[in-house]
Parts: C-alpha cells; sequence; structure tokens
C-alpha cells in the first residue's frame, strides 16, 4: 500500500475567510474592512495546487477509499504556506506528548 502521506506534503496555510457581514454603513465599508476579516490556519496535506486554489485534507484514507475532509481554499485568500517537516523522533514514533 502507498504511503500516502509521503506522497503529499504536510503544510500550515494562513488565509482569509470569506465573511459574511450585516449591518455595517458605507462609511465603514470604505474606511475598511481589516477589522471584520476572518484570518485562518489550517494544517493538512497539500493535495492539489492550481493558479486558481489549492486543496488541504485533514486526512488521508490509507485504505483506497474517499472521503478524506479538507478544504478548496481560493488562491487569492491565500496568505502563506508553511511547508511543515518531521523529524527523525517523529518518523521513528518516539516522540513524547505530554498533555
Amino acid at each position: 500500500m502507498e504511503d500516502l502521506s509521503k506522497k503529499y506534503p504536510l503544510v500550515c496555510v494562513t488565509w482569509v475567510d470569506i465573511v459574511n457581514f450585516g449591518r455595517l454603513s458605507l462609511e465603514e465599508i470604505e474606511e475598511g474592512m481589516e477589522d471584520h476579516m476572518l484570518y485562518k490556519k489550517e494544517v493538512g496535506y497539500l493535495v492539489k495546487k492550481t493558479d486558481d486554489y489549492i486543496v488541504v485534507v485533514n486526512d488521508l484514507d490509507l485504505t483506497g477509499g474517499s472521503d478524506n475532509y479538507g478544504s478548496l481554499i481560493i488562491a487569492g485568500a491565500v496568505q502563506d504556506i508553511e511547508y511543515l517537516e518531521t523529524s527523525d523522533d517523529q518518523e521513528e514514533g518516539n516522540i513524547d506528548i505530554q498533555i
């Protein structure tokens, strides 16, 4: 079975979500929307990147099925894509997680 986690890079995407605002005056809108913008971070596997959009999935079905949950994010909303790397300890399963 192909290890899909090695095929697709693990990323952290910073992006601006679409915001539905109400009850703002035209003056408030003209002054700027920065206070109303919704910035998000999404961590997952980057499975597709085009000039128009990217697709980041939160899980990979290693059995070959489907139902990989994630997001299609339009390119204009993407602020940053950080490619994450795993350490040798993570790859060997020797990481100590404290809660």
